[in-house]
């Protein structure tokens, strides 16, 4: 009887597999921002949008790290309003795929580390942040973010 309902499972997996083979086949041509990492500047709804399509044609898992694209980063505010200002932040994974040598920096040739972006879509102020640790690149785009909206008034509104 086991055996049954897991062929069954399968046979629910293989269907699903088969009708999501099928939308991708029949969805239009991405005409949005990057399906890859980009320094190019687009408005945050555009790296939202360029996310999820990357999703919905590769999957969910692991989509942060092998896609190494923008996605929304929960550490800070994922979005603030402040007057006539608006911050987004948004963070990318560009560490190594390969979990055997992630850690051992002398056998990896891969582009960095966790990278982190800040924009302001109606001034179309942005920041992108990660030649340092990511705790580091965290707090100068914090810092960054507080220095663009107030000046050298010392509130803050952003926190890591």
């Amino acid at each position: 009887m086991a055996r049954r309902l897991d062929q069954i499972g399968q046979l629910s997996f293989d269907i699903d597999a088969l009708i999501h083979a099928a939308e991708v086949e029949a969805a239009p041509r991405w005409q949005g921002a990057p399906l890859h990492f980009t320094i190019g500047y687009f408005a945050p709804a555009a790296l939202d949008e360029a996310f999820e399509q990357w999703c919905f044609l590769n999957g969910h898992f692991d989509s942060i790290a092998q896609s190494h694209m923008w996605h929304r980063y929960r550490a800070l505010n994922e979005h603030v309003d402040l007057g006539e200002h608006s911050i987004d932040t948004f963070t990318a994974d560009l560490r190594c795929n390969d979990h055997a040598h992630r850690d051992s920096a002398e056998d990896c040739s891969c582009v960095g580390d966790m990278v982190h972006l800040a924009i302001c879509e109606p001034c179309g102020w942005h920041l992108f942040t990660g030649d340092e640790p990511s705790h580091v690149a965290v707090n100068a785009t914090v810092r960054a973010c507080n220095r663009y909206l107030f000046g050298s008034f010392g509130v803050e509104v952003f926190r890591p």
